[in-house]
């Protein structure tokens, strides 16, 4: 046999006893980890509090790790080491251009968490951790994804999630578990909008948690989910012209409608089933009605102290510009009293003051072109199942980038791991041809 040949042999796994092919693996290890995401975020307490346990990766490393990035890290990164090995070192091409955006957001935070670690910022690993650590699974969702759709990997999780949303709403849901939901809220959405009538109960049970537990900030992401879905929507159908009325457009103003006076008789029909328990909600978190002690009716921040942090934060900054002060900057602040804070409940104002204008340039010039390429990318895929997965997986990047306007978003573990797998499906731009991998 020649040595071309061999090499072929080699490659194909002709000559080994055992030969898995690449998209098995990639099916297997996508599908283990969105359960495990999915088991963390239902459960998120339990597992948050298992930093506490004597078996932590705490006291190994400094800080808890979910399983879900366990998986994804270091099994997956393990993984991918393990394939490139395989392939004579040779990494392909597909990993890196679409992705580039990402990593120079991830490079900027990468910098000046070393500046902050340098200038004695004691939260500086605590900032790393929150934007940047999780996003070291990166690679290996880069690597395999090209191997699987994302309908492949996403629509068989659908139903039941939605249902294991709904049932654990009626004690307790975590935000973490509602943020993943709004994936399900916008695949169902626009499932709907694309003519599929039953998709209206799917939607109706993705969004009954959000108006169960009804607070402020999930209410606020729901609806923002909700208005994207049906913006993309009329973005990504070819036979709607942009910016011109047609029908597909005035059937989503009639579902939008539609959804919205249902909605509101939703929440209409529970404030009376409660007693006016909807009304309480929206007087205490929502208006921030107090009583003083005189008997008086008085408001409190409706901002819950937001405005006084980044007025403080933006005094701050404009005393260090261009550079800011590093990741994990302290400042005192006036939020229900004089309190020391270090996360500033807006990935913007905490961009700006702690990478200052230079930094926060390159994170959302990142951003932003990170973001026309994939609705590019949405927008060329043929398939409509295929085109409704990654349609819903955009609208879920966009919801976490709109909470993280006002909050922290990246905060919760599993949630952002589901953030960054859709980064890296949403990244990834052609398929490569069939590979082996050998065992």
């Amino acid at each position: 046999m020649s040595s071309n040949s061999e090499s072929l042999n080699r490659f194909s796994g002709v000559n080994t006893r055992l030969a898995v092919h690449y998209s098995a693996l990639a099916s297997a290890f996508f599908g283990i980890g969105i359960v495990i995401i999915l088991i963390e975020a239902l459960f998120f307490d339990y597992f948050q509090n298992l930093a506490n346990a004597a078996f932590s990766t705490r006291a190994i490393i400094g800080f808890h790790l979910f399983p879900s990035e366990i998986w994804f890290i270091f099994f997956g990164n393990a993984l991918v080491f393990l394939a490139i090995a395989n392939n004579d070192f040779l990494i392909p091409g597909h990993l890196a251009p679409n992705a580039r955006p990402a990593f120079l957001i991830l490079t900027v935070y990468t910098l000046w968490f070393v500046y902050g670690a340098l200038a004695g910022n004691s939260w500086a690993l605590q900032e790393f951790r929150e934007m940047v650590f999780t996003a070291f699974s990166l690679p290996a969702i880069l690597y395999f994804a090209p191997f699987v759709s994302a309908n492949q990997v996403m629509r068989r999780f659908c139903i039941p999630t939605v249902l294991a949303l709904l049932v654990f709403s009626i004690g307790y849901a975590t935000n973490t578990a509602l943020i993943i939901g709004t994936f399900f809220v916008a695949y169902f959405c626009l499932r709907l909008l694309y003519r599929n009538g039953w998709a209206v109960f799917g939607l109706g049970i993705a969004a009954l948690p959000f108006v169960i537990k009804f607070s402020k900030p999930m209410i606020v992401l729901l609806a923002f989910c909700l208005a994207a879905s049906f913006l993309l929507a009329g973005y990504l159908n070819p036979k709607s012209v942009n910016l011109i009325f047609s029908r597909f457009k005035l059937r989503i103003l009639f579902v939008a409608f539609a959804l919205v006076m249902l909605l509101v008789a939703v929440i209409v029909a529970i404030n009376a089933l409660t007693g006016g328990a909807v009304e309480d909600i929206i007087r205490w978190y929502f208006l921030k009605q107090r009583v003083s002690a005189s008997g008086a009716i008085v408001y409190a921040d409706i901002s819950g102290g937001r405005l006084a942090i980044w007025r403080v934060a933006l005094e701050s900054w404009s005393q260090r510009p261009l550079f800011g002060y590093g990741l994990g900057a302290e400042l005192e602040a006036y939020s229900k009293g004089w309190v020391v804070k270090t996360q500033f409940h807006s990935y913007l104002v905490q961009a700006l003051h702690n990478t200052g204008l230079v930094g926060l340039f390159l994170i959302c010039s990142g951003w932003l072109v990170w973001t026309l390429r994939s609705l590019r990318r949405v927008y060329r895929v043929g398939d409509m199942d295929e085109k409704i997965i990654l349609g819903s997986m955009l609208v879920y990047v966009f919801g976490i980038a709109f909470y993280g306007m006002f909050g922290h978003s990246l905060s919760y573990p599993p949630s952002t791991q589901f953030f960054w797998l859709c980064i890296g499906f949403l990244s990834v731009r052609r398929r490569p041809r069939s590979l082996r991998v050998h065992a």
